[in-house]
């Protein structure tokens, strides 16, 4: 019946597609299969937002009917896309605003989704590349101050000892004899 009254709106505020009046005739014959394929037809032969809710409501319709409720979520989000202020009568079933609901969460997680994504992008893309350090001069490494310190440390300890003890002459190694 809910059928028929959006038929008879649709008639009466403009020229409904022959493919979707053939699908209403199917329907209610209980072709489902002929009433689903020129559904699908129909909506892509109209642009108009009050053809395109029947069209979309009576294809989800079918799909629960026939126990497919996943492609009724489909038909509803397709429906969404195409006419995004669409909400469900308040006398629709239970099943269809079921199908609304989880293709309305469906479409509200995929924005979520795609605005995450663009945070990224634009977070990475706003990320620059750290300037490489700066040169270091030989002076900067510390093995050069380490050489400075042994060189150091060695012309000390020879002076020392060489001037430490005066009483040694020169040319005298001690009791080692040379020849």
């Amino acid at each position: 019946m809910r059928e028929l009254i959006a038929l008879m709106l649709i008639l009466c505020l403009g020229a409904a597609s022959p493919s979707f009046i053939a699908a209403q005739r199917a329907y209610d014959a209980v072709r489902y299969d002929d009433a689903e394929a020129l559904l699908y037809r129909a909506a892509n032969e109209t642009n108009d937002a009050k053809e395109l809710t029947a069209i979309y409501e009576l294809l989800a319709t079918i799909h629960l009917v026939r126990n497919r409720d996943t492609r009724a979520v489909d038909a509803m989000t397709e429906l969404l896309t195409r006419v995004p202020t669409y909400v469900p009568s308040a006398d629709n079933s239970p099943k269809i605003w079921e199908a609304y609901r989880r293709a309305r969460n469906a479409q509200l997680a995929a924005a979520q989704a795609r605005q995450l994504e663009q945070e990224r992008a634009a977070a990475q893309a706003a990320l620059v590349a750290p300037a490489p350090p700066p040169p270091t001069h030989w002076y900067a490494s510390p093995w050069v101050w380490v050489g400075v310190g042994v060189v150091v440390a060695a012309a000390t300890t020879f002076i020392v000892v060489r001037y430490a003890n005066p009483s040694a002459p020169d040319g005298d190694f001690g009791p080692i004899e040379l020849r």
